[in-house]
């Protein structure tokens, strides 16, 4: 339960940074792909508070041995499963959509041109330290985004990291709900013992 309500706080407080941070403005001002990013920050601020609101409800559920909480609670974490499993499979279904969209937004993102705005430059310098990438040549050969000298294709690592670390992607997502899983079991042998318990009193 603590497990959760970490999770939910992190995923909020990124979700927070995303839309609030100078540094990451100029991602959701990129046209359609702008409102994608928007939508993810919603889908982030839902899926944070229903971590943050189901591990509350655990937790009191257990200090309390509230049969009713618990149901609730069991429904809560039951959602959340549903929700991981069609994010991980839509997510590795539209692999290639969303790699193109990534590489969209990176495109949209450069041409922007903000070469003036200080958190602009500070925010692309620390995208390209991450992807170890610096550019990327349009489609009359124009290199944008860097020195020539120093050009290192990003669209073409944007490809390569995301089919690279797919197997981490699945580790990840099968770590979580393994983790949901076992809180399912709990909850409804916990369910039981209170039950259980009750009948007996």
């Amino acid at each position: 339960m603590v497990v959760i309500q970490l999770l939910g706080l992190i995923i909020l407080l990124l979700a927070f940074w995303f839309r609030f941070d100078e540094r990451t403005k100029s991602l959701y001002e990129v046209g359609a792909n702008g409102e994608k990013f928007i939508i993810g920050i919603y889908v982030m601020w839902a899926a944070g508070g229903l971590l943050l609101v189901s591990g509350f409800t655990g937790y009191f559920a257990v200090s309390k041995e509230s049969k009713c909480l618990l149901w609730f609670y069991l429904v809560l974490i039951v959602m959340l499963f549903l929700i991981e499993m069609t994010v991980a499979i839509w997510a590795f279904a539209q692999k290639d959509v969303v790699i193109e969209q990534l590489q969209d937004a990176y495109a949209g993102t450069i041409d922007l041109d903000k070469q003036d705005d200080v958190d602009f430059k500070c925010m692309i310098n620390a995208l390209h330290k991450t992807l170890d990438c610096c550019g990327y040549k349009s489609k009359s050969g124009q290199i944008k985004g860097c020195d020539s000298s120093k050009y290192k294709d990003c669209l073409e690592r944007i490809e390569h990291i995301i089919n690279s670390k797919l197997h981490i992607f699945a580790a990840v997502a099968f770590g979580i709900a393994l983790i949901t899983v076992f809180g399912i079991i709990f909850t409804i042998l916990l369910y039981r013992s209170i039950k259980r318990s009750a009948d007996i009193i």
